[in-house]
């Protein structure tokens, strides 16, 4: 659900027609791609779909990426930081940037090859909570800051 709402929300921000149609084109093949996976290659229903998760957050990543530059772009970079957006977009910039490379680590590595490294495993889980308190930290710099934007 939250991969289909952030492709739809940077769809709608982003204003480049032909950008959309390819962020259109691009969340439409993460849905072919997550059933194919869920009803075809996964051993069993609980299984974390990897490759879909992995897809899912290169578009995302390129979506935001995308968003930003249309912003910096335009006048209204002028009030960076009093658009509430830019502090959600810079927290989940943070987040699936970090968290990719970590989440194929910990699928492919340890789980699929069975590297049963715990040293390994502490580090990737002490990344992956790192950086969720990191994009928090932002969001919530993004709501303070906003807030006292429009008083």
């Amino acid at each position: 659900g939250q991969i289909l709402y952030l492709i739809y929300l940077y769809y709608t921000l982003i204003k480049n027609r032909k950008i959309q149609n390819v962020i259109l084109v691009l969340g439409s093949l993460y849905v072919v791609f997550y059933f194919i996976h869920y009803l075809f290659l996964s051993p069993s229903w609980n299984t974390k779909q990897s490759f879909p998760f992995a897809y899912a957050n290169i578009v995302i990543i390129f979506a935001i990426f995308w968003y930003l530059i249309e912003f910096f772009i335009s006048d209204e970079v002028i009030q960076l930081f009093d658009y509430l957006i830019i502090w959600i977009s810079l927290g989940l910039l943070v987040y699936f940037i970090v968290s990719l490379p970590v989440m194929i680590s910990v699928y492919y590595l340890i789980i699929d090859y069975e590297a049963n490294d715990l040293g390994l495993m502490k580090l990737m889980h002490t990344i992956q909570n790192s950086t969720n308190i990191l994009m928090y930290i932002i969001f919530i710099s993004g709501i303070l800051w906003t807030s006292k934007s429009l008083k």
